[in-house]
């Protein structure tokens, strides 16, 4: 699957010298991303054997994962390097959504919506203009808070400044 590809090249790609021993924070680990990334790590391994080491190295709290520690053997003719990074479910260092953790730390890159109802498995890699807004789940609520508190801060400085 392309997908399996795709996450192979991004872990391979994390698990070199220059990062080893680094920390990935995943928003929402333990509740999204850890779902994926275990089956993936299993179909991997039955493929190539061992070629991740992670059962041992998860981390619960609350019947929940909070971290994994990832790791791979990099093998030379004369000898081998063992790589490894940590991946973190930030939700459990910081609870709140992406959305206002970029509002409290004023980021420049802030958190965007995603096209929820357009992905299907003949979409995934899908290439081309801006998806029309039904796409996006719950955008039309978006909207209408953003203009209700929008209408409600200018009434407040008009009534009370």
């Amino acid at each position: 699957m392309k997908s399996d590809s795709i996450m192979l090249q991004c872990l391979d790609d994390m698990l070199v010298d220059k990062y080893n021993g680094y920390t990935f924070y995943v928003h929402n680990l333990a509740k999204f991303d850890i779902y994926y990334l275990l089956p993936f790590l299993n179909r991997v391994n039955k493929i190539y054997p061992n070629k991740y080491e992670y059962k041992d190295n998860i981390v619960f709290r609350d019947d929940e994962i909070i971290n994994i520690k990832i790791s791979t053997t990099k093998k030379t003719d004369k000898s081998s390097k063992t790589i490894s990074i940590k991946l973190v479910d930030s939700i459990k260092l910081l609870d709140s959504k992406l959305e206002k953790f970029c509002e409290t730390f004023n980021t420049d890159v802030k958190k965007g919506y995603f096209p929820y109802n357009f992905v299907k498995r003949n979409t995934l890699f899908y290439v081309g203009n801006k998806l029309s807004i039904e796409y996006y789940e719950n955008i039309y609520i978006l909207i209408a808070m953003y203009v209700y508190i929008h209408v409600v801060v200018i009434c407040r400085k008009k009534i009370f400044y």
